[in-house]
């Protein structure tokens, strides 16, 4: 597990954070006008002095090898090097606003049968934090701190409620703000309150968490989840709001 501090440092109100990952660059299902809509706005959104930031989940890109489960490898569009090539021209113009990128299965099938560590490489191409497996993300500004772990997530997913018991486990090994996870496809969140102990003040706190799961790029027509009959996905990433104003309440909100 790795702890990584945001370079933002402003003094805005509110701050919005991009959660985007499962794009399977390369597959014949990858959908990358919902991408290159998300990140257009990011930009825009920037210039007109809103910060957004971004997290990478991990799968950006579908790396089927020979030894892959299942027929990926004849599926695709492109080699996995053209993938990494081409997803890395993708973020390139948005390096400034990630702050940290964890692997997914799919690139671990090519660490599994090569050693290369492909989102390794990636991150030091466009300079960003590289989380390997899981990362915890501290955002603060304005007297107030928010605390983000991600990771991308393993196991079945095909209902939502199994879904939820693999995000919701994430809180066992960490004690943040904010989890969120990859790997299902699924968009989708849930909160719930836990007792804090401030020993400073002697007193216990109620303190929220939220569980998010991170959405994904992959249509349905001749997917996994085709294959598997599961049902239809509903294709995008979340957003949540980061309440920034001094003497407020922590608080985040969850869009779509």
């Amino acid at each position: 597990m790795i702890y990584h501090k945001s370079s933002y440092n402003g003094n805005d109100d509110k701050l919005y954070l991009h959660f985007i990952g499962d794009l399977h660059k390369g597959h014949r299902a990858y959908d990358e006008r919902i991408i290159k809509q998300r990140l257009k706005e990011v930009k825009e959104y920037n210039d007109a002095g809103y910060p957004n930031r971004i997290l990478l989940m991990g799968d950006l890109v579908e790396a089927a090898t020979k030894t892959s489960v299942g027929a990926g490898v004849y599926e695709t569009t492109m080699s996995p090097s053209d993938q990494m090539d081409s997803i890395a021209d993708l973020f390139y113009p948005y390096k400034e606003y990630i702050d940290g990128c964890i692997i997914g299965n799919h690139e671990q099938r090519i660490y599994k049968d090569t050693s290369i560590d492909i989102m390794k490489l990636f991150a030091r191409d466009l300079g960003i934090k590289y989380l390997r497996y899981t990362g915890v993300v501290n955002y603060s500004w304005n007297k107030r701190s928010y605390t983000v772990c991600i990771w991308h997530g393993k196991g079945g997913g095909a209902t939502t409620g199994s879904a939820f018991n693999n995000l919701e486990k994430m809180a066992r090994t960490v004690e943040t703000d904010i989890y969120a996870m990859g790997h299902v496809h699924k968009l989708g969140h849930f909160s719930r309150i836990i007792k804090h102990v401030d020993t400073r003040n002697g007193k216990l706190l109620n303190k929220p968490q939220l569980f998010v799961l991170t959405g994904s790029a992959l249509r349905y027509d001749e997917s996994y989840a085709d294959m598997k009959n599961l049902v239809p996905p509903k294709l995008g990433f979340p957003i949540l709001k980061l309440d920034g104003r001094p003497k407020h309440p922590k608080k985040v909100t969850y869009y779509e």
